[in-house]
Formats: structure tokens, sequence, C-alpha cells
């Protein structure tokens, strides 16, 4: 599925309701999870057994550009695969919804309406996180920025408000990931399919690696600075010499 679909009430004081509520930021849904626990519950009571029949699409927002419009159930297999599906939680910040496309981009979308705001298109056809970015809040003389894995390897930082590339993290708003977890290895498979975890200021990665050959890079958990990239901690998921388990 390539589409975004905002249901909102039918019912036009319930409308209001949620909109009003969507200005307020601890009504948000600032990561993949919800909150800092992943309980995936949002608060709100808008929504109830009571009014859900009533409910009625109010926008949709077409992920897929128009050159890959849906074919025909007669069409050949290539002609179906560009069709690609989405697996992403959106984010929800300030009425901004931020989400990756599997069509090589990162957007931010006006919630109340689904105009993009911006488009990231990322460098040599990768695509990001397939099930989501993650948010954070920036801190004094540093914007908001969406953080995100890609599927060649790199962690990559945008400026929020504007969509650039974040100034002074890695290069260009990115960093390569595979350093530090390749193992002397070349053409290494090291990606993220799931967004990272902002706790306070670390930004905190998993990993993507292959199943097989059994030798290939470490699925190692890292923290990394917000705001510069850099690399802060490294948690050996095997133990290296000298540590506990090895």
């Amino acid at each position: 599925m390539t589409r975004l679909l905002l249901i909102l009430p039918f019912v036009s004081l319930l409308m209001s309701c949620v909109v009003c509520c969507m200005a307020q930021s601890k009504n948000d849904w600032p990561m993949y999870g919800h909150d800092g626990g992943s309980s995936r519950f949002s608060p709100l009571a808008d929504i109830n057994t009571q009014n859900v029949a009533g409910l009625k699409r109010a926008w949709t927002f077409h992920m897929a550009p128009a050159a890959t419009a849906k074919p025909a159930p007669t069409a050949g297999l290539a002609a179906r695969l560009r069709q690609r599906r989405s697996e992403t939680t959106p984010l929800m910040v300030d009425g901004v919804l931020y989400l990756p496309t599997p069509y090589n981009s990162v957007i931010a979308l006006d919630a109340s309406g689904g105009n993009q705001i911006w488009e990231y298109k990322i460098p040599n056809g990768a695509n990001a996180s397939t099930r989501g970015v993650a948010y954070w809040p920036g801190k004094s003389g540093t914007e908001p920025r969406v953080i995100f894995g890609t599927s060649d390897g790199f962690l990559v930082a945008l400026n929020a408000k504007t969509g650039k590339p974040a100034d002074q993290f890695g290069v260009n708003g990115c960093v390569d990931m595979k350093p530090g977890v390749s193992n002397g290895l070349s053409n290494i498979r090291f990606s993220l399919s799931s967004p990272p975890q902002v706790y306070k200021d670390i930004v905190i990665t998993g990993a993507v690696v292959q199943e097989s050959p059994s030798i290939g890079p470490s699925g190692d958990t890292r923290g990394w600075d917000p705001a510069t990239g850099k690399l802060l901690w490294q948690f050996h998921s095997v133990p290296h010499a000298g540590e506990a388990g090895n």
C-alpha cells in the first residue's frame, strides 16, 4: 500500500475537537511506539465505540510518483513490483506528520490537510528505515531534527522545519554507520529497518545484518550525538576479549 489516509470524525464538532488536540504537543505521537515505554496507545478519547461509525476520509496522500500508478491486474511482474508497500508509523509533532516513503524519500505533511511541506530525496537510490523515522526536539542552538537510518547503512539527520540535511551532523547530514561494525569485511549488508530510539540527547540504533553466511558485520547497539552524529558508545552484542561473557 502506498497511500496515507487520515480519518476524521463525521460530526463537525468532534472534528474541531480533534484539530484542537493535534495542536497540543502533549497529544502528539513523537516516537515510533508513541512514548518511551512504547505503549503504542494514544490517550485521545474523541474517537470511540459510540462515534466510530460516523468517520469519513478527510484526505489521501499518494506516496507513489505519478509514473508508478497502479498497474492493471494483467500487467507483468515488473510493473506490479513498481508498487511498493509502506510499513511506516508516521510521527506527529505540532501538527506535522513525518514519515518515509518506499520510494527513496522522507516527507513532512500538514496533518490537517495532507499537503506536503517538504520532501528529502535519499542519495544513491537508498530507502529510509521502512517502519518510520525518529524525532529529536533539539536544544539551545540546534534545531529539531528528523533522524533515520538507510538501506545502505547511513544515519541521516534532517532539519525538521525545512527537510534540509542538518548542519554539523556528520558530512552533509549523513554518518556512515558501517565503520566499527564491519569486522574488516567489505561489501557488507548493514542497514536499519526500524527507526532509531531517542533518549534525551542520545540517538540509539540497532542493526539489520545478514542471516548467512555466519561471518559478517556486528549487530551492535550504539548511541550517537543527535547534534553532531558523533558515536557516543557501543555495546558489543558478542562480547570482545576482556568483556563479561566472552
